[in-house]
């Protein structure tokens, strides 16, 4: 009897170390492996945007519409810090919101990584020539040293950071219709709240960056619609967007209108004024923007 419960317990320990072999085997050739291949970029992009230069860009420009250098340039009627404020401000919080998802979706696409990769090496060099440039701009401001002076290196800052979005558009752009890409495959992503709104705020985005990178005027009704829909979208991540649950929130309409692949809002998207847009739809139409505006932080702007 002793013997045959001591065979039993050497095949239960054989059986024990064959599933650790097993289990190690997945470790080392799957989960080791794909962390490897998936984790490079995020890691590339949590170092840089955690970095020193970072913090010290960050520190300088301020909150939005506050701190130094927005009323300096209240001051002086230098309107494209607002306008490139505003548009890094909307990517950050694109990126906030997406980059984690880098992990999920792993090295799906190697060249999409490797393009990613790439523009954060020259957002890195970029955000060095920006730091410098705000250093000027600081020590002038601070010693009080002529006023033209001074307006002219916050203008030479302005022009690094409007070179710096540039790229930071791109990255946040194409890491979120990257990890979107995969993550949403095969099911329709406007069924989800956080991808909606996003969708729609990374265009709107896109407007503004668009304007700076051509050197055009960035209407009022551009960047007040902007302004009102990140705020609101700031709102929505914080409550990590579960307004979509809530029956007596705009947000179940919303996500309803828009999901409904028979509609094409794209016009409205790409509208650099929503308002000029609504008052030219049909009545109609009016009452499905209506909806869309509930749902983007637009109410009272149509």
């Amino acid at each position: 009897m002793a013997k045959s419960a001591g065979v039993i317990i050497a095949r239960v320990v054989v059986v024990v170390l064959i599933l650790a072999a097993i289990a190690a085997i997945i470790y080392f050739l799957v989960i080791r492996n794909n962390g490897e291949a998936r984790g490079p970029t995020y890691e590339e992009m949590n170092r840089i945007l955690n970095s020193e230069n970072q913090a010290t860009f960050e520190q300088n420009i301020g909150e939005l519409e506050t701190g130094n250098y927005f009323n300096y340039a209240n001051g002086i009627s230098n309107v494209d810090f607002k306008n490139v404020y505003l548009s890094y401000y909307m990517d950050k919080q694109i990126l906030n919101t997406y980059k984690d998802l880098l992990l999920y979706v792993g090295n799906a696409d190697a060249r999409a990584l490797q393009s990613i990769s790439d523009n954060l090496a020259e957002y890195e060099s970029a955000l060095v020539d920006v730091v410098h440039s705000q250093e000027l701009f600081n020590i002038t401001q601070s010693q009080g040293i002529g006023a033209s002076e001074v307006a002219t290196n916050f203008g030479y800052f302005v022009s690094d950071f409007i070179e710096l979005q540039q790229i930071f558009h791109v990255i946040v752009n194409d890491t979120f219709n990257y990890v979107t890409q995969h993550y949403y495959e095969n099911i329709n992503a406007f069924l989800s709240q956080k991808y909606a709104q996003t969708y729609i705020l990374n265009i709107q985005s896109g407007l503004i960056n668009s304007k700076l990178t051509a050197g055009e005027r960035v209407n009022e009704a551009l960047y007040q619609d902007s302004l009102a829909m990140v705020k609101f979208y700031t709102d929505c991540a914080e409550n990590s967007f579960t307004e979509q649950a809530d029956s007596d929130s705009s947000i179940p309409d919303f996500i309803a209108l828009v999901s409904n692949m028979s509609y094409d809002f794209s016009g409205f998207y790409n509208a650099e004024s929503k308002a000029e847009y609504y008052a030219a739809a049909s009545d109609d139409t009016k009452s499905q923007l209506q909806v869309l505006a509930r749902g983007l932080g637009l109410t009272g702007r149509l």
